[in-house]
């Protein structure tokens, strides 16, 4: 976990210095977008909201603080589960700082659980008989 990265995330929710124009997120079973119009029926979590853009930094903030707890399997329940907090926040109206610092928080329960650390990966060998 990057401390200093996750000390300077916390630091601009504190002073509402969050980016108000970052890219939206979309990747690893997560979109993040405020297009009320979306359908997508795929099976990645959608979070539509006006705060679109602060989560999307988030999340991608939250990829470079945990850059060594995400890999090529667990990035699939971790972002996922980000947007599942995040909606579950949106729809009981939770303020902007409130949702984001929730999310740090699951965030850093969900890198505390031995089961998400890439060293406990699965390990797999495939042989091919010619």
């Amino acid at each position: 976990m990057n401390y200093k990265i996750l000390s300077e995330v916390i630091k601009r929710i504190y002073t509402d210095d969050i980016p108000r124009d970052f890219k939206e997120f979309g990747g690893a079973g997560l979109i993040v977008t405020n297009d009320k119009n979306n359908n997508y029926q795929g099976k990645d979590v959608l979070v539509i909201s006006h705060y679109n853009h602060e989560i999307s930094w988030l999340v991608y903030m939250l990829a470079k603080v945990f850059k060594n707890r995400i890999n090529w399997l667990n990035k699939f329940d971790f972002y996922p589960m980000l947007g599942k907090e995040a909606n579950q926040l949106i729809s009981k109206k939770v303020e902007l700082d409130k949702i984001l610092l929730t999310m740090i928080i699951k965030a850093i329960i969900w890198a505390k659980d031995p089961k998400n650390h890439p060293e406990n990966r699965p390990s797999f060998s495939i042989t091919f008989h010619i």
